[in-house]
């Protein structure tokens, strides 16, 4: 026979072996079922009888041969079906083909009709006992007769439901078909009875294979993520696979050697030994096998849950970025999602975007990436130049590109090539907080205006020093300035009136007299007013010009009041304005007011980026893009790709995520969700804490003495319990079984409901008194009591019971009053609520016990 046609012989053995356990145990049941109605139709006949007025004696007697037939005929029919279910099970294990399982089943129903015979013989007896008997009793035989026929129905569909089993069964199994029959029958008639034995106790390897396959089904499963439910499925079918190639190889390797073994000469010495090396062989190429398949399970295994887990990982990461994508674009109305390709990743990005909208409380997709180009062009944080943008909003400010790029070129001049790039933020954010303070008096304030008094202090001091740098000491000096237009005597109030009121300047209206007095130095053109009528009223001398810039300017230090006096009075004053390349001074004189005023101006045009033509605009921007890309490093540029490619996988994975966490956590809720689980799963745990309570009190570990005395309470209950119910068990077991309490009718009671000890020891002596024949003597049950004395005597031995008891409280009490004592230095209250305390001990006649109340 070829190995694969053998192999689904065997396989179709196997199926019958492994379906065996069912078959066995629904004919088991039917057999069961036979006897327990041969059983119940014998009680009914006898109940029956029973239940008959007083008979004559010849009546009696053929009630009782009636009895003693149906007895014995339910016993003939048990026996019957036990003995043909043997012989069938013996003949199952080593096989059958169609021929023999046709005729079982034939047996079955041939004893089913039998039976129904012989119950029909049994009716036919009954009738005829029942001649002769009066009217008045013969409806008891009818009753007998009816109550015999439904044991007869019953066995014969039985019968019938055990030859349907077996049909069944091998219909099931039949997928060898010819092959498997042929094969059998071969072994049989050759008789390789050896072969036959192997394969049998092969089948007892396959029910041992199908019990662990069993045992792996019920603990196959995983509630804690999607991948280790699958893993789990997955070893499952591995173990079922790997363990039934073990068994099925090293059956056919048997059957294989056993056989050639045998027809070459060896019998069934050779078949046994043949078999035996051929089912070394086969465990042996099923261990390859199975080493094998293990292997790629492992393998598919380790792939699946790397790549799940490493998707979910993605999506995890990908999560919160994705939240917080979506709100931002709904509060701004566009998609803010992605990255630039400058080196940051999309969550940085999404970050800076953030701040951007916030600042700028819009969104300028445009304006966006001409400040994060100029962040990373320049090292500056995002967020250092995003948050400008806050100004933006007051001033209009324009923070673009360009504007930028003038600040830095201006940064540079006054600076040098190596000034800090922060010098930018500097300069725009010491120009915003002028353009607020011009706001608070002017609502037409501009943003370009403000910049002019932004170049007072290197104007003033010059760059090389710290008056003069914005950034340092330099809105020190303009905060100084501001007193030139806040009157501080008449005379100066006087002075600004002169001022304001020149060039035919009106009383009212923008440009009036009492707009520039509320306005200062920053409403328009007033400084220069200011400036010029102190050159006006000093005649041009430097001393009056300076005397009048100290009484006005209190609190001014005497180097910028001589260096405007210089200024205001033609002397000029000279100053360094930027740098060079090779980072020497450019120094300039400013000798005028006009001067001065010039330079403000030219200052004014520097730091607002205007005048450039398109191509200088588009060059700029060109320039950035490259400086860009230039400034981030190869880590965070590989840093962006890898975190758009995650993103891109996440987006991939994330429905099905999603949708498994889902499953799972509708599995949880199913799982966890049903009170039948978490009352099992608490109850479990209590119990757990309970017993480790009861081992840490085992230790003499205890919370308090009450503790202790509630564990008395209970511990003397529970013992009382058991002796009464020790003694009344013990002869009620002895009584005839028609007069035995069952065990719950003593259990309900010997409970105390409610009794206090001493209440309760009472109400057990006499339970015990009452249910128990053997009586107690003072001398080992020499003499017997009665009554009272019987009573007094139980409870003389349950206070004993309950005493020894209170002395183990006691003494746990001690050793704990003494640790407390030792540990704390404090006293124990041995107290319970809601249990009236009593004198440790009271006499009952010979004996003590401590009482309480429940």
């Amino acid at each position: 026979m070829q190995q694969e046609n053998l192999e689904v012989t065997i396989r179709a053995r196997i199926e019958q072996v492994l379906g065996k356990d069912k078959l066995e145990q629904d004919l088991t049941e039917s057999a069961q079922k036979i006897s327990r109605i041969g059983e119940e139709s014998s009680g009914k006949v006898t109940g029956l009888i029973g239940e008959l007025p007083r008979l004559s004696e010849e009546d009696q007697r053929s009630f009782d041969k009636i009895q003693k037939a149906v007895t014995a005929q339910s016993k003939i029919i048990d026996e019957k079906a036990q003995e043909l279910l043997s012989g069938y099970l013996e003949q199952e294990e080593i096989g059958m083909t169609k021929a023999q399982t046709k005729s079982w089943q034939r047996k079955f129903k041939g004893l089913g009709t039998q039976s129904t015979k012989d119950i029909d013989e049994l009716i036919k007896f009954i009738g005829t006992e029942a001649q002769g008997v009066p009217e008045d009793k013969r409806e008891y035989f009818e009753m007998l007769k009816a109550s015999v026929k439904d044991m007869s129905d019953e066995i014969s569909k039985s019968y019938d439901e055990m030859s349907r089993s077996i049909k069944n069964y091998h219909e099931s199994v039949k997928g060898a078909g010819d092959e498997q029959e042929k094969f059998f029958r071969q072994l049989q008639r050759s008789g390789y009875l050896a072969i036959i034995g192997g394969l049998t106790n092969q089948a007892g390897n396959i029910l041992l294979t199908e019990a662990r396959i069993s045992a792996r089904e019920r603990t196959a499963f995983d509630f804690t993520s999607p991948i280790a439910a699958y893993t789990e499925q997955k070893q499952l079918e591995l173990f079922e696979e790997t363990q039934e190639r073990s068994m099925l190889f090293s059956t056919i390797g048997m059957l294989l050697f056993g056989g050639a073994a045998a027809a070459a000469g060896g019998g069934a010495i050779g078949a046994v030994v043949g078999g035996s090396f051929g089912a070394n062989i086969g465990n042996r190429l099923a261990e390859i096998l199975n080493t094998k398949k293990e292997a790629e399970v492992e393998e598919e295994l380790k792939f699946l849950g790397q790549a799940y887990n490493t998707g979910l990982q993605m999506v995890e990461e990908y999560r919160p970025y994705d939240i917080e994508a979506t709100k931002l674009g709904i509060r701004f109305g566009g998609n803010l999602r992605g990255s630039m390709g400058l080196g940051y990743t999309k969550e940085q990005e999404l970050k800076y975007k953030e701040v951007f909208a916030d600042s700028l409380r819009n969104w300028e997709e445009d304006k966006y990436e001409d400040q994060l180009r100029f962040a990373r062009a320049t090292g500056l944080n995002p967020e250092e130049v995003m948050r400008l943008n806050r100004y933006s909003r007051i001033t209009g400010a324009d923070y673009s590109l360009t504007n930028l790029d003038a600040v830095r070129q201006y940064s540079k001049e006054i600076f040098g090539e190596s000034a800090d790039s922060k010098r930018v933020i500097d300069i725009l954010e010491s120009i915003a907080k002028i353009n607020m303070e011009m706001l608070k008096v002017s609502a037409d304030a501009e943003s370009r205006e403000a910049a002019k008094f932004a170049a007072l202090p290197a104007l003033l001091f010059g760059v090389d020093n710290p008056y003069g740098r914005l950034g340092d000491l330099g809105e020190q000096t303009i905060s100084q300035l501001t007193g030139l237009g806040v009157p501080k005597s008449e005379a100066h109030q006087a002075l600004l009136y002169q001022a304001y009121s020149s060039e035919g300047s009106g009383f009212f209206g923008e440009g009036g007299v009492l707009a520039r007095m509320r306005g200062g130095m920053f409403y328009k053109d007033n400084l220069q007013r200011i400036l010029k009528t102190l050159r006006s009223y000093s005649g041009g001398s430097e001393e009056i010009s300076e005397a009048m810039l100290y009484d006005i300017l209190p609190t001014a230090t005497p180097e910028l009041i001589e260096r405007l006096s210089g200024i205001i009075s033609g002397r000029g004053s000279e100053i360094i304005t930027g740098y060079n390349k090779d980072k020497s001074p450019i120094k300039t004189k400013i000798t005028s007011i006009e001067e001065f005023i010039g330079w403000q101006e030219k200052v004014k045009e520097k730091l607002s980026g205007e005048g450039k033509s398109d191509d200088e605009i588009t060059k700029t921007v060109q320039e950035y893009i490259a400086g860009g890309k230039k400034a981030m490093t190869d880590f965070e540029s590989t840093q962006e790709r890898i975190s758009r490619i995650h993103g891109e996988i996440a987006e991939s994975w994330k429905k099905s995520i999603l949708y498994s966490q889902e499953s799972l956590a509708n599995i949880q809720e199913r799982m966890l969700q049903s009170g039948q689980v978490q009352v099992s799963t608490i109850n479990k745990v209590i119990g757990a804490f309970e017993k480790m309570t009861e081992n840490v009190k085992r230790f003499g570990g205890y919370y308090s003495g009450e503790e202790i005395t509630a564990d008395y309470y209970k511990g003397a209950y529970d013992k009382l319990y058991g002796e009464a119910y020790r003694r009344i068990s013990f002869d009620n077991n002895n009584l005839p079984e028609d007069k035995r309490l069952s065990p719950d009718v003593i259990k309900d009671m010997l409970l105390s409901k409610g009794k206090g000890t001493i209440d309760y020891i009472e109400h057990l002596a006499t339970m015990i008194s009452e249910h128990t024949v053997t009586r107690p003597g003072p001398d080992l049950f020499t003499e017997e009591l009665t009554g009272r004395e019987e009573v007094r005597y139980w409870k003389r031995e349950l206070t004993k019971i309950a005493n020894k008891v209170l002395a183990e409280k006691e003494e746990k009490l001690n050793k704990f009053q003494e640790g407390e004592n030792l540990i704390n230095n404090v006293s124990v209250k041995v107290y319970i609520d809601g249990i009236e305390q009593q004198p440790s001990k009271i006499t009952t006649e010979n004996s003590t016990i401590t009482s309480h109340s429940e």
